[in-house]
């Protein structure tokens, strides 16, 4: 009786609360934290590469304008490279502040994680190129697979967190432990989701300026108190003993691969042998048309 009554939606909410009021200004500072440095490391890179591209491209030489546009392009990649180092350290940050046993403020919270970076990174590589392969049957299915995965992920940051799991031993567990309870869970979600929604909607229909004041704080605090809530769920589930790979996933996505392969080669075939048809019906010479006068 006393499980049952773990997963009412008012206990939920209540703990939630609870945990959203306790953490949520070490939560907000963490968060400016986040975009003050990628705000203050993408200013600092563009800068140098409009310097130094500037500078390579006025010598208007062959050399210095394939240095400035592989300057470019390495930039480009710098910058991705460092946005998906952030957006991770910064996603593991958020989540321990909510879930640590003692919160130790957004600094401390920022050094602790920091050595499971780039294994969090290497975990968001594999799971996008898994999801990659399965796009093909994700079309077929009307995204339904996709949202599927995407939902059996929900606790993997969590389960990266406490559990110290590695690779996509991270989305296995997180599937295992949601299907003890799918359909209670996947309620419990979608509640609070669309009850966030409705809110936030209804206040920005209105034309308001208390109103508009509300949404803005209600979608500030939504973010902690949704990974607040999905943490209380995942409390009360039970931490699987074995991982199970699910093999014919794994294969599925590989076979994905194949038939992306497939259509590529298809597609490149076919605009080739239209190019060729262009070429082909091209006329080989310009009629000359002009109409000159008579003398």
């Amino acid at each position: 009786m006393a499980e049952q009554k773990t997963w009412q939606i008012e206990s939920l909410f209540r703990k939630a609360f609870g945990r959203t009021k306790e953490r949520f200004l070490s939560y907000i500072i963490a968060t400016i934290i986040q975009y003050a440095i990628v705000f203050a490391s993408l200013f600092i890179l563009v800068l140098v590469l409009a310097l130094l591209g500037g500078f390579l491209f006025t010598l208007h030489t062959s050399l210095g304008t394939m240095l400035g546009g592989l300057l470019v392009i390495a930039g480009i990649i710098v910058g991705t490279a460092f946005m998906i180092y952030i957006s991770s350290w910064s996603q593991l940050t958020l989540t321990a502040i909510i879930i640590q046993k003692k919160n130790l403020g957004a600094i401390e919270t920022f050094k602790q994680v920091r050595p499971q970076v780039w294994s969090f990174v290497w975990y968001n590589i594999a799971l996008n190129l898994f999801l990659l392969g399965l796009l093909p049957s994700g079309i077929i299915s009307f995204g339904l697979i996709l949202v599927l995965w995407l939902f059996w992920n929900v606790f993997a940051v969590f389960v990266f967190l406490e559990q110290k799991k590695t690779g996509l031993d991270n989305l296995w567990t997180s599937r295992a432990m949601v299907k003890q309870n799918f359909w209670a869970i996947i309620g419990r979600l979608v509640l609070v989701f669309v009850l966030f929604y409705v809110i936030a909607l209804s206040l920005a229909s209105v034309d308001n300026t208390v109103a508009g004041i509300a949404n803005f704080l209600i979608s500030i605090a939504f973010g902690p108190f949704a990974v607040s809530y999905m943490y209380e769920i995942y409390k009360l589930l039970k931490v699987p003993q074995k991982v199970i790979r699910p093999k014919g996933w794994i294969g599925l996505s590989a076979v994905g691969y194949i038939i992306v392969v497939i259509m590529l080669i298809v597609g490149f075939s076919f605009l080739v042998k239209v190019v060729g048809q262009v070429i082909q019906s091209a006329p080989k010479s310009v009629p000359n048309t002009m109409q000159y006068p008579a003398v």
